[in-house]
């Protein structure tokens, strides 16, 4: 992921920054894409959902939670330098963040995950938000239609 920012953006995660409105407009996408490729590969999904119900999924949330996090290890130097316990800590906080969203917080000492949490609510109620600008995006990806095709 840190692969589609631009070095100077990278400077601007890294500092902890005001993002630009492009670094938000790749966020959705990232975002998007990433739900769309779990969406893709989950064995249960036989009907993506319709248009603004994606929002409302457990694989966006968890997608979008995900993200977050990965931007997170961007921010701290990336997750090379992260002990495998770490990244594998992260995963559990997405999952627990990801649930949390559908209820009223997260309950945490965890700095990593409370952060995770608030950034994914913020981004639910107003980049996420009912109906979605970023519609008209998941059209071109062609991911979310009645049927999924697996090849």
């Amino acid at each position: 992921m840190a692969n589609t920012y631009l070095p100077a953006e990278l400077q601007i995660l890294r500092r902890r920054e005001k993002h630009t409105p492009q670094m938000r407009e790749r966020l959705v996408q990232n975002v998007l894409l990433l739900a769309g490729q779990f969406f893709k590969e989950h064995p249960s999904v036989t009907e993506w959902p319709r248009g603004t119900e994606v929002r409302n999924t457990f694989i966006f949330r968890y997608a979008l939670c995900g993200y977050l996090s990965i931007l997170k290890r961007i921010e701290d130097g990336g997750a090379a330098k992260t002990k495998p316990e770490k990244l594998r800590n992260d995963v559990i906080d997405v999952n627990f963040a990801a649930f949390a969203t559908y209820f009223d917080g997260l309950i945490t000492s965890d700095k990593r995950a409370g952060e995770i949490y608030t950034e994914a609510e913020f981004l639910l109620r107003e980049v996420f938000a009912m109906p979605p600008w970023w519609l008209h995006i998941l059209l071109p990806i062609g991911g979310f239609s009645r049927n999924v095709s697996r090849t």
